[in-house]
């Protein structure tokens, strides 16, 4: 089994504009769409993991951004994934059984993303409120329902040994782009899977066992 690479290359500074759609576009025109790609944390956002399913059939896999609130980090507060989501009635319920009062879609850095608050009578006779918010109530921001769930979904699985495994691949990848940074101005975005036969990769093969590595 041989290896087989897809490269770009660009001066180090537009390096940061490439995505993993920008190779799966070529890759598509030659019929040799992976059905994993696996990328670094960069990589992975909510609408990503929605896009590359939707547009490509093809599962990003990588570890994702961590919940960087204070309720998530100190462990004892009520962090997002604390709060039930009822997307049908477009209300939440936070840990203490009470409902929000305002549910408003918006967009921010291209995104679409959906404000909800909690009513400030709730908030202001809440006997745990210190856990739950340093504000007068509390609000919370979340995607529109396909990439949350999408997000989840990826968080959920990075805790499985399977994930370990698959992403495991992965490793062998950063020498080379150790290498090829290097060199002055270069920054790469490789692309690799295993095949017998570099021409038709993932074209005369079954796509699961096409495993793409960015």
């Amino acid at each position: 089994m041989a290896l087989v690479s897809f490269y770009l290359t660009s001066g180090g500074f537009h390096a940061w504009f490439f995505s993993p759609n920008c190779t799966k576009s070529s890759l598509e025109q030659r019929e040799l769409l992976p059905e994993h790609h696996l990328v670094d944390a960069g990589y992975i956002d909510a609408e990503a993991l929605v896009a590359n399913q939707t547009r490509y059939q093809v599962d990003l896999v990588g570890p994702t951004a961590k919940d960087y609130r204070w309720q998530a980090r100190e462990q004892n507060g009520y962090a997002l994934s604390n709060f039930s989501i009822d997307w049908e009635h477009e209300q939440a319920r936070c840990p203490q059984g009470q409902t929000s009062s305002s549910w408003t879609p918006t967009w921010t850095r291209n995104q679409e993303i959906i404000k909800i608050k909690f009513g400030f009578a709730i908030c202001g006779a809440c006997p745990v409120r210190s856990r739950c918010t340093k504000a007068k109530r509390r609000s919370l921001s979340v995607r529109r329902q396909e990439a949350h769930f999408a997000l989840d979904a990826a968080r959920q699985r990075e805790q499985t040994e399977e994930f370990k495994k698959e992403y495991a691949k992965r490793a062998g990848v950063e020498g080379v782009h150790a290498k090829a940074g290097a060199y002055d101005g270069l920054a790469p975005l490789a692309l690799h899977w295993g095949a017998s036969d570099s021409s038709s990769a993932c074209r005369d093969r079954d796509r699961h066992e096409c495993v793409s590595i960015a």
